[in-house]
């Protein structure tokens, strides 16, 4: 049950033998301390934390009706999708849900990475393990597909509106520019600037604000990643919660393309500023 909000969602709980935390490198328990072995006690990912009822130290969550776990901590796991989960003891995990004996997946650390091919050959030749092997990276790149395509897609349409926006914003101030400096710009035409010089100059002043803006929104995009978003997975329909966090690859590209929109936005304004006859213009 959501805290803050109407309605529930569904949350992921993992069964994880004793040891498993330190299987991962970067995990490390921020709050509290990890449930005993054959406990009824559970540890939550810092990214659920207060996000729900029952969801902080000391209080109880129910796995299932009238099965309730002790929450005794808090990890973390360098912003890995291990965050939005319920960590709980294997065996009680699979008494509460009526699994017992079986496991969904096994995670292996090698001693090298370049070892990857043989392990999978040999896990995979063995017809009565039924296990397909995958890189890590891999098998959650598979298990979020749904969600990325449906990223990707809404960030492409607002980027194309706002694109679009920004195009007729520049537009419209350089077009304002241009016809509040008719004086200036025939001065400069009779004292020997060719309309090459007048165009380079205008839209030279067009990439400039462009890129002041395309700079302001970079640098205001960092913030982002103290922002926690929620959607549900497609593959487990589960509470997935992330942060978007801007690369520098991506905040350069968002540079030139805030630059290209200042080409193509202050083109028009500064042909018609390279267009303006010298006596008209000092005459006003």
């Amino acid at each position: 049950e959501k805290l803050g909000g109407e309605g529930i969602t569904n949350v992921m709980v993992r069964g994880v033998p004793e040891g498993a935390a330190a299987l991962r490198e970067g995990l490390r328990v921020v709050a509290g301390r990890p449930p005993r072995p054959g406990a009824d006690e559970a540890m939550i990912g810092s990214k659920l934390r207060g996000r729900f009822r029952g969801f902080e130290l000391d209080q109880a969550i129910e796995l299932r009706k009238n099965r309730p776990v002790k929450v005794v901590g808090v990890f973390a796991d360098e912003g890995s999708s291990h965050e939005p989960e319920v960590w709980a003891d294997r065996d009680v995990v699979r008494g509460a849900f009526g699994r017992e004996g079986t496991v969904s997946s096994v995670r292996v650390r090698l001693a090298s990475p370049s070892k990857f091919d043989a392990f999978k050959a040999v896990v995979e030749q063995d017809k009565n393990l039924g296990f397909e092997a995958l890189r890590e990276t891999v098998y959650y790149e598979k298990q979020s597909e749904g969600i990325a395509i449906f990223a990707t897609a809404l960030g492409g349409v607002i980027a194309v509106f706002f694109s679009f926006g920004a195009r007729i914003g520049t537009l419209i101030t350089m077009h304002a520019s241009v016809a509040s400096r008719q004086r200036e710009i025939g001065t400069l035409r009779a004292l020997g600037f060719s309309r090459s010089s007048i165009l380079f100059a205008f839209l030279a002043e067009s990439v400039a604000l462009a890129l002041l803006g395309g700079l302001a929104g970079a640098l205001a995009s960092t913030a982002m990643r103290f922002v926690r978003f929620s959607m549900v997975n497609f593959a487990s329909f589960s509470e997935l919660v992330f942060s978007f966090e801007p690369t520098p690859g991506l905040v350069l590209s968002s540079v030139a393309f805030a630059a290209g929109m200042g080409v193509f936005g202050g083109l028009l304004p500064a042909l018609r500023a390279a267009r303006v006859s010298p006596v008209t213009a000092v005459r006003g």
